[in-house]
């Protein structure tokens, strides 16, 4: 049984990017439209180009720590809300005010 899809993706990867789509989608929904992100908003906060950007949403490509990362810091959803694979494997420290 291959449990790699079509596009030479596991399917946990996958799923992972089907949950990064869902999480940004979701963002978008609830915030007022000039908050809303789009892909090319998303491709420059990542460092890669808007094709990337859809390579990764659309499940062409896996996603990375820095991906993750990247969208977390644009979007403030947490990496563990679309990869807890990606989140278990980040050292992120609490970045609230210091006492």
């Amino acid at each position: 049984m291959n449990s790699m899809n079509s596009e030479n993706l596991w399917v946990w990867e996958e799923i992972e990017c089907e949950a990064l789509r869902k999480a940004l989608k979701d963002f978008n929904d609830a915030a007022p439209r000039a908050d809303r992100i789009t892909r090319r908003k998303l491709a420059n906060a990542m460092g890669v180009s808007p094709t990337t950007v859809n390579s990764f949403l659309n499940g062409s490509r896996p996603l990375t720590k820095s991906i993750a990362i990247a969208f977390q810091n644009i979007s403030g959803v947490p990496v563990r809300s679309f990869s807890a694979r990606l989140a278990d494997g980040i050292d992120t420290p609490q970045k609230r005010s210091a006492k």
